[in-house]
């Protein structure tokens, strides 16, 4: 009897084959022509595993990402250690069994169809690690059984659909906003031209057209900070400075109908180096979050607090996330919101606040609420020094 430890999870199994049990099925496959067929016929990246989710076999496919050197440097691995997932090392067991991996769509498909024998489809929201920077990437996920010499195996595709959800994303996120901002200009234009109520008509269109250009700004500087082409220009901020321009996005929204945002005092005689636009832009984000998490009637707070060295602007709102919402939160294209194309606002504050503004974007959630936050360096960004 075996006095082996077994290893944690929070998801799937995590043992692994014995070394000699790893090398038969390796060598069961390569020596199938069925294997050959499949790996040739996908476009997409192939992956053939064993029961305990370790690949076997892959297509020439995997060399197009960054992360991969070769395809024999990932036999033996799991599909998350192979495509660098920021959660693969979180457990133990690795791949597939830390909480984070209840919610992949690419494990869920595989042991979905290693208990049912049925292919299963997912969508897969990838954040891998290159380079020390993180990258997101999106998948449709679809596992199916197989049986090659006698070994029960999984086959795993992953059709690449970053392109796709990236572009819905923005455009559906874009139009939508633009719509509802046009849609509010045109109407209190109306009522302008009416000479009714002309005093409230003509603030009200100042500040539309403000959100409009805000908006119009901000999806481009998104495209170019993916791109790693954004300019950022650092200045001396005082944060009570950058909290009164989010407090003003505000004043009129319609996110905020019914519903308050207050603003704590900041720190006196306090300031900062940093890019005013894009830390506004990263509070705005998390503020909107907020309010449209809670119903009317709610309380949304900001404010900021400051050491010798750190300045840590946050947002608290009542409520606290679902488990299942937790482990995604950050994952370009998910969104807790219905609307399709949804999902931009806590992935792009994360792009801004860490990649561009050189702070650390968090959260914690609980009974006693939600607060995200921006911890940023006094001197500004390392990198931008």
């Amino acid at each position: 009897m075996s006095n082996k430890r077994r290893l944690p999870t929070a998801f799937a199994p995590a043992e692994r084959a014995s070394a000699d049990a790893l090398a038969d099925t390796l060598t069961a496959v390569v020596r199938s022509p069925i294997t050959t067929a499949l790996l040739e016929a996908e476009g997409s990246v192939l992956l053939v595993l064993n029961r305990e989710r370790q690949i076997v076999a892959a297509n020439s496919e995997i060399l197009k990402l960054p992360v991969v050197e070769s395809v024999e440097a990932v036999l033996g691995q799991r599909p998350g250690e192979a495509l660098r997932c920021v959660h693969a090392d979180d457990s133990e067991g690795g791949c597939g069994t830390s909480e984070f991996c209840r919610t992949c769509g690419a494990a869920v498909s595989i042991l979905a169809a290693q208990t049912t024998g049925m292919r299963h489809d997912a969508e897969c929201l990838l954040t891998m690690r290159r380079n020390g920077e993180l990258e997101s990437r999106e998948y449709a996920a679809r596992a199916s059984q197989v049986s090659i010499g006698g070994h029960d195996l999984t086959v795993l595709s992953l059709r690449d659909t970053s392109d796709e959800k990236r572009r819905q994303a923005l455009e559906q996120v874009f139009l939508h906003d633009i719509i509802n901002t046009a849609g509010g200009l045109s109407a209190w234009a109306q009522i302008l031209e009416q000479g009714v109520a002309e005093d409230q008509a003509a603030k009200r269109i100042v500040v539309l057209a403000r959100m409009l250009v805000d908006e119009i700004q901000f999806h481009r500087d998104l495209l170019e900070a993916e791109a790693g082409d954004l300019a950022v220009k650092l200045e001396e901020v005082a944060p009570g400075d950058v909290l009164r321009v989010v407090t003003n996005v505000f004043a009129g929204h319609a996110v905020a109908r019914g519903r308050a945002l207050l603003v704590d005092p900041p720190p006196a005689s306090v300031s900062i180096v940093t890019s005013r636009t894009l830390l506004a832009r990263v509070l705005t984000n998390l503020v909107k979050n907020g309010l449209e998490a809670v119903p009317e009637g709610e309380t949304v707070r900001m404010g900021c607090d400051a050491t010798a060295e750190r300045v840590v602007f946050h947002v608290t709102n009542p409520g606290e996330i679902p488990a299942a919402v937790v482990q995604r939160i950050f994952q370009r294209s998910f969104s807790t919101k219905a609307q399709r194309g949804r999902g931009l606002g806590a992935y792009s504050a994360k792009l801004f606040g860490e990649r561009h503004l050189g702070g650390v974007v968090s959260f914690t959630t609980g009974p006693e609420g939600t607060r995200f936050q921006i911890d940023l360096p006094r001197g500004g960004p390392a990198s931008l020094r």
